[in-house]
């Protein structure tokens, strides 16, 4: 057997594979560039979405027109079919086909009157560590791609697939104007290691000081 390290090639015996591999890898560890670029991974990667509160696809008539607020959360539309004007806080938007509009926590939205009838998916989610798009691009043209990746989520929703579902989402979200909170991403990572611990040692009714350590 051969193993190689950097331009090096060293043949030896299958009995003395072991203590090849050990020594290997101290050496490995030793090296300072080759820890930065191999061993070092992060300790807890967060998911991006919390949970999942709601998928749908609505269809509006001619001349629908109401004052709502979004959802609680993150709430992502797509147009399929037919446009209409709308009116989120300050901002005024006219979207049809292809379009996608992304609302964050409740905000204020004036359906205006279409001229005909509208079709659109829904998402509704909860992502803390999630930053929406900044508002000049909370309303654009999807890409083919993330529409692709819409459909698939609304597909696997509706076959009660949910690793599907929360994958396609994913896919569609790193494909819009959308980025992660690292602090918030850091302080998840640390709720979750100390309701872990607390699991563990079932401490259910934890102290301030308990917590605090």
């Amino acid at each position: 057997m051969s193993l190689a390290y950097g331009s090096i090639i060293v043949r030896i015996s299958d009995h003395r594979l072991d203590v090849v591999k050990r020594a290997v890898y101290a050496v490995f560890m030793a090296d300072n560039s080759l820890n930065e670029s191999i061993w070092r991974v992060p300790q807890s990667v967060p998911p991006p979405l919390e949970r999942v509160l709601g998928i749908w696809r609505f269809v509006r008539e001619p001349r629908h027109s109401n004052r709502c607020h979004s959802t609680p959360g993150h709430l992502l539309h797509l147009v399929e079919s037919g446009a209409y004007s709308l009116t989120i806080g300050p901002r005024e938007y006219t979207v049809g086909p292809n379009d996608y509009l992304y609302y964050h926590e409740c905000e204020e939205v004036v359906w205006h009157d279409d001229v005909e009838p509208v079709t659109f998916l829904s998402f509704n989610f909860l992502a803390p560590t999630l930053n929406p798009p900044p508002v000049e691009s909370r309303v654009g043209r999807a890409s083919v791609a993330c529409r692709k990746a819409l459909h698939d989520a609304f597909a696997a929703a509706q076959s009660e697939n949910r690793l599907a579902l929360h994958a396609h989402l994913c896919h569609a979200l790193d494909l819009l104007p959308v980025s992660l909170d690292a602090q918030a991403a850091h302080d998840a990572c640390g709720w979750r290691r100390l309701e872990s611990q607390l699991r563990s040692e079932r401490i259910f009714r934890p102290t301030l000081d308990e917590l605090a350590h």
